[in-house]
């Protein structure tokens, strides 16, 4: 009978490898146990470094402001001073042509400003107007038209100015009577009117007409009542207005 040598060879094979698998199994198992894990880390949780947005990337660097830096500029305010507006505040004036029934103005009824407010500043003891209601009805005006004589037109004008309440705004309607230029000896009468259109907002009127009108303040003290903004031209000219009544 013939006998199979090659039995006992593979079974030695067979276990042989079975061992070494074993082996290689408890190296690994070791190795792994001795790694140390970080103690911020959580069991089972691969931390991943977030990736910058877009947003992020394109976010420009700060830089360094050089020194001596001029400061920006403000735009200077329309209210004059004494030294730095034409004369109208101190130099004498013509008289205005009296109304009989007293409703055009004169310069009488603007004393208050140019000889007190546009001088020392608002007094104290005045009330902010913020209902459209109170505001409505006919005002004197006085306009100081390029305060800072940029154009060599400086000039006063006296009108009255009926406000009214409209479906879609407010209208202003200005019934223009004088205006004096400085640089003219005579003032000049008039008699025409121009309307303007705009809104009220939380005590404030803005109306466009031939220029605009702002009307940024209203004020009560004791029964007179005051408003005050700014009159642009047409051609960009800057000026100041006042209200009055009574």
């Amino acid at each position: 009978m013939r006998v199979n040598n090659n039995r006992g060879f593979n079974t030695r094979t067979v276990l042989l490898g079975v061992i070494n698998l074993a082996l290689f199994s408890v190296i690994i198992f070791s190795y792994l146990n001795d790694v140390k894990k970080p103690d911020d880390e959580p069991p089972g949780v691969i931390p991943v470094q977030p990736t910058p947005t877009p947003e992020v990337l394109a976010t420009p660097v700060p830089t360094e402001v050089p020194e001596n830096t001029p400061e920006p500029t403000a735009e200077p305010s329309v209210e004059p001073t004494a030294e730095s507006a034409v004369t109208a505040f101190t130099a004498p004036r013509p008289e205005v042509k009296k109304d009989p029934e007293g409703r055009r103005p004169d310069y009488s009824d603007f004393d208050w400003y140019l000889k007190d407010v546009g001088i020392n500043g608002m007094w104290s003891d005045t009330e902010v107007i913020r209902d459209l209601g109170e505001v409505l009805g006919e005002w004197k005006a006085y306009i100081l038209h390029d305060p800072y004589n940029k154009t060599g037109e400086s000039c006063e004008m006296l009108f009255n100015a009926d406000i009214e309440a409209e479906q879609d705004g407010i209208s202003i309607l200005c019934d223009w009577y004088y205006i004096r230029y400085f640089k003219d000896d005579e003032p000049s009468y008039q008699d025409n009117d121009s309307h303007f259109s705009g809104t009220w907002d939380n005590g404030s009127i803005y109306a466009e007409g031939p220029g605009t009108m702002e009307l940024k303040e209203f004020r009560r003290r004791g029964e007179s009542q005051y408003a005050f903004g700014v009159m642009t031209s047409r051609d960009g000219i800057r000026g100041i207005i006042v209200l009055a009544r009574p």
